[in-house]
């Protein structure tokens, strides 16, 4: 609850500096300081099998630098703003390609179907993350106005270039989703999945955020004006930062996310399965120590007791039916009667106490 409340003010807190911050750096630097709190409070409060794969994903969507804002204006600047450029028009720009690339999305989807869905965590984040900054790679080539010696057209390159992007993304997006779905623990399904996609949406606002202070610090700064071609000298780099951002992470690739199929169960089977904190490292530094918690099958297995059962059992002499539950729990641990559960030997006194009292 205290993770899901910081988030939301971390997000109006990125609000509110966007409003009243005019300096880019500044933007930057409360939206740094934003995301490295929220990447502590995972890491410190949530389990561990849940922390590390949420840190990975977090900071591969941190490391992809936004620089649509230029892109825009690269595309769309007129001859009088920019004469060397595409000047597409806004709508060719936003339906035509945008619609291209949402198409392109089922075919990744279906290729991910198709080649990747019993492949490890671990090789299909290596393998999609390559694919994916090759293709982003792309990005440059036009900004370089490369393609125009390749005497491929503007146009044509975009739309190309667009599909393979939004296909591979969405490749490489597929398990991501997939690990939501396997690190939501047993009746926090939808809190835990909200949490982790909130903390995904608010690593792709750090991007922007990072996108923004990276074309101020290269000199991208159009702003439709006449003869702003030269804002655009070093747009290509930034491009091509962005393209490759995303494999930084894949040095912690080991560390971070598990050595295990898509269809293998990522929470420890020998913790509480209810629990999205157990053995964090907070209730490892305060020495919490929790039992796991017996699982409904167990209780199924309890040997029930008949109220017969019980008074023979007494009439028998003292015995476990006869001791307080701490006392007949505590017997069953330290092995005194093997042949017992410490459940049924609790129940088992429980029900003799209540019998005791109606008799």
């Amino acid at each position: 609850f205290l993770i899901a409340i910081a988030t939301g003010a971390a997000g109006l807190l990125l609000a509110f500096s966007s409003v009243t911050l005019h300096s880019v750096r500044a933007k930057f630097c409360v939206a740094a300081s934003v995301g490295l709190f929220n990447l502590l409070l995972f890491t410190l409060f949530i389990r561990p099998a849940i922390a590390r794969i949420n840190a990975f994903v977090f900071l591969q969507n941190i490391f992809h630098v936004g620089t649509h804002g230029a892109s825009f204006y690269f595309f769309t600047d007129t001859p009088r703003q920019y004469p060397n450029g595409p000047h597409f028009s806004t709508r060719f720009f936003v339906t035509t390609i945008g619609s291209v690339a949402s198409l392109s999305s089922f075919l990744g989807m279906a290729c991910y179907n198709r080649f990747a869905k019993d492949m490890k965590y671990r090789h299909i984040f290596i393998v999609g993350s390559l694919a994916y900054m090759v293709v982003n790679c792309l990005s440059a080539v036009v900004f370089l106005r490369l393609n125009l010696r390749l005497h491929i057209s503007d146009g044509l390159f975009m739309v190309a270039s667009s599909g393979m992007q939004s296909a591979i993304g969405q490749l490489t997006w597929m398990p991501c989703t997939v690990m939501l779905a396997q690190l939501c623990p047993k009746g926090l399904e939808s809190t835990m999945y909200a949490l982790l996609a909130s903390s995904m949406n608010l690593g792709m606002a750090i991007a922007n955020y990072a996108g923004a202070f990276l074309l101020e610090y290269l000199g991208v700064n159009p702003r439709g004006a006449d003869n702003e071609g030269a804002q655009f000298e070093y747009l290509w780099v930034a491009a091509l930062i962005s393209a490759c951002g995303p494999c930084v992470p894949l040095l912690l690739v080991n560390v971070l996310i598990p050595d295990a199929k898509q269809s293998d169960r990522l929470l420890d089977k020998d913790e509480d399965d209810s629990s999205a904190t157990v053995g964090s490292l907070w209730e490892q530094w305060r020495g919490v120590a929790r039992s796991r918690r017996p699982r409904h099958t167990e209780y199924s297995k309890v040997k029930r007791v008949s109220p017969q059962d019980s008074l023979t059992s007494r009439a028998a002499g003292p015995g476990i039916d006869s001791m307080p539950v701490a006392a007949a729990t505590h017997l069953a641990a330290m092995g005194d009667y093997p042949n017992v559960s410490s459940i049924e030997l609790a129940e088992r006194s429980t029900l003799a106490g209540v019998i005791g009292k109606s008799s």
